[in-house]
């Protein structure tokens, strides 16, 4: 929210009489402050402040704002968490607050970002139905909007269009998802939106519209045809189980798709390994027109091969999993899901830019591999942002003993500066193992953020991690207990007979990407190639390509306990 909207929002608050039993100036200062260090960016320091005034003067008349501005606050400086408490105690604690618009919309975002939509349905609704300006209200039906089209379900809906009191709002929400899902070559998803509208009382208007949808879902279209272009069998038996993995997540996305009744799109498995190959089956898919894209490349080589051959054919072409940073660049039908390691690091120094106050960064990394690719592009970041950074240690990949770094670092920053960061990409497990030993052994109080391969349980279950606080970044952290989840998994146990798998929920997100960008007309490339330039939430991390062709969008991660957890999700800026 901009400097100006907070103080407009806010004014008749600050002008409000004051108590005499309270001390008003001390609350008036308290306040005044606490919105000034909100509105530099400080939001740490703006939700202490806020909290200590709720918790101070629970009924003075600045309570409500300040119960507001600190749950924005958390919000904005990655503590999600403490925001949602807040904003859930809200109604009970100011009954019939001006404000309670304001707190459910503001809970309805808290709730998405912390992974929640489907309880963001009600905030939202509430927000609407608070709201007194035009402009609020248009606010909260965009957010219900874009979750109706996130959500596979449309009957989810029902719980809000029962209620007298949001039936305008969910009627109009609804309508929207039946015309979406008509565009979408989707008759199943737009015959279950009709059903929920057929039983409401609506206006001359919104029957019009649902007569209309009606009449499209009616015209029938030939199907839409995806190529899936998959590397040939290696001589590793690793990879090979890669590439299954991948491939039957992509297959099982699609099954599910046809199954719910999705626009109808058939499939061609087309397995290739050099570029001649490629370059001729390319050629020939560029010439039918039912084929609507491409989806493929599993490891950076074959994408490589797959991304040069495509450029320039019209195809829009999706990578599900590789992350060479060239990748997006052969051509603008080139989409990378997985986000390339240079444009990790560089997200990396925006997330400590955020931080109150920004701290000092150590950088401890390899002088070769990938991690080297982090480790330069969150430096080269870094110092666009003036993140201080003091020093950088390199080491030789394979290094076991980390006693030389660790004490090179101290003469900078001293092991004990709790409020200092040591930034670690590392390219193995192994290699991060070793760094964390190093760290307890040298007793690094600083906060450790990783990038690279740290996503292993079994890394921080070893004794002696209660003195360390550890972030990281991961393409990966699914939520095993989402609906879109379980269905996928009961899906894919039943193709396949197997445990869903890292890459295989690969697979699967770039199908659900795909299929959610198609636009009315299939042969339409170029609406198809614009639509792919979107945020979606897939289910092990977002894909981000709202600012480019390669997705920035990456998932901060946290250790407590041993216990591994999603601490929040960056998107792109």
């Amino acid at each position: 929210m901009r400097p100006a909207l907070i103080a407009a929002l806010f004014l008749p608050v600050l002008l409000a009489p004051i108590r005499a039993q309270d001390d008003g100036a001390g609350v008036e200062r308290t306040f005044s402050d606490a919105l000034a260090l909100f509105e530099r960016g400080q939001f740490a320091a703006a939700a202490a402040r806020f909290d200590s005034l709720c918790e101070r003067v629970p009924d003075h008349a600045r309570s409500t704002a300040a119960c507001i501005m600190a749950a924005r606050a958390h919000a904005r400086s990655y503590r999600p968490a403490r925001s949602r408490a807040l904003l859930e105690r809200f109604p009970e604690r100011f009954p019939g607050s001006r404000y309670a618009g304001e707190a459910a919309m503001l809970l309805g975002d808290v709730l998405v970002k912390l992974g929640e939509p489907r309880g963001a349905w009600k905030p939202y609704g509430l927000a609407w139905s608070a709201a007194t300006e035009e402009g609020d209200r248009a606010s909260a039906l965009a957010r219900l909007d874009s979750l109706a089209r996130g959500e596979p379900d449309i009957r989810i809906l029902d719980s809000l269009v029962s209620q007298p009191a949001l039936l305008p709002c969910a009627a109009a929400v609804l309508l929207g998802c039946c015309e979406d899902a008509v565009a979408r070559r989707n008759p199943r998803r737009a015959e279950d939106a009709l059903r929920l509208l057929a039983p409401r009382a609506l206006d001359a208007g919104q029957r019009a519209r649902r007569d209309a949808a009606r009449q499209r879902i009616a015209a029938a279209a030939a199907p839409a045809r995806i190529a899936v272009v998959l590397p040939a069998p290696f001589d590793d038996l690793e990879r090979n189980l890669v590439v299954r993995d991948l491939r039957d997540g992509l297959l099982t996305a699609l099954d599910m798709h046809r199954q719910l009744g999705g626009a109808p799109v058939e499939t061609e498995l087309i397995v290739s390994s050099s570029t001649d190959s490629i370059r001729r089956v390319l050629r020939r898919l560029a010439g039918e027109e039912r084929i609507v894209g491409i989806i493929g490349g599993v490891f950076s080589a074959d994408a490589s091969l797959l991304s040069r051959a495509a450029s320039g054919c019209g195809v829009p072409c999706v990578i599900p999993a590789a992350t060479a940073e060239d990748l997006a660049t052969a051509g603008g039908n080139i989409f990378q899901l997985n986000t390339p390691f240079a444009v990790r690091g560089a997200v990396l120094a925006e997330y400590l830019a955020t931080r109150n106050p920004v701290p000092r960064v150590a950088v401890l990394a390899p002088i070769e591999t990938f991690a080297r690719a982090i480790a330069s592009a969150f430096i080269d970041r870094a110092k666009e942002l003036s993140v201080p950074i003091e020093i950088v240690s390199w080491y030789a990949p394979g290094t076991k003993d980390y006693r030389s770094q660790y004490k090179t670092i101290a003469g900078r920053i001293p092991p004990d500066d709790s409020a200092a960061v040591l930034f670690l990409p590392v390219p193995s497990r192994e290699q991060a193992a070793a760094i964390l030993a190093g760290a307890r052994a040298a007793g690094v109080r600083a906060t450790l953020l990783g990038a690279g391969d740290w996503n292993h349980p079994a890394l921080f279950t070893t004794s002696g991690m209660e003195g360390l606080r550890m972030e990281f970044e991961s393409d990966y952290a699914v939520h095993t207990g989402f609906s879109q989840y379980l269905a996928f998994e009961s899906a894919y146990r039943a193709r396949t007979q197997r445990d869903v798998t890292r890459h295989a929920v690969f697979g699967y997100d770039a199908a659900r990407f795909f299929l959610n960008a198609l636009p009315a007309d299939p042969q339409d490339r170029g609406a198809l190639l614009r639509r792919l330039r979107a945020v979606y939430i897939g289910l092990r991390s977002p894909i981000d390509l709202s600012t480019g062709q390669a997705n920035r969008g990456i998932n901060i991660m946290t250790v407590q306990g041993g216990r591994i957890s999603r601490l929040t999700t960056i998107p792109a800026e």
